[in-house]
């Protein structure tokens, strides 16, 4: 099964769980889960895939430009109890050093 198969399937069970649940135009490839916000269900974004999802849509998108929207326009509102939820998924057994890909991961290196 693919992840835009996951995500679809993710879709259609959030919609009978919340139909009042927030979804994202143009980043539905990065959903990979279910999660609750104030006890109602809500969709869980991949923050590494909806940066990717972005800059594939061919619209001309950098990684900056990616990063820089989503930081403000997608982590930075909220919109009710219905709002998604965003994660860093990333390999446990990956041999990287965390300080060198600090950048990848979000609320690395807040206070």
């Amino acid at each position: 099964m693919t992840s835009a198969e996951i995500a679809k399937r993710l879709t259609a069970l959030l919609a009978d769980l919340n139909p009042e649940a927030v979804l994202w135009d143009g980043l539905e490839a990065a959903i990979i889960g279910i999660g609750l916000r104030d006890g109602n269900a809500v969709a869980i974004y991949d923050y590494n895939a909806m940066v990717m999802a972005l800059i594939s849509q061919g619209d001309g998108w950098t990684p900056d430009d990616a990063l820089e929207w989503i930081e403000y326009n997608v982590i930075g509102g909220y919109v009710g109890s219905g709002t998604p939820l965003v994660t860093k998924v990333r390999d446990p057994w990956a041999e990287d050093d965390d300080e060198d890909n600090a950048d990848l991961y979000y609320g690395a290196g807040e206070e």
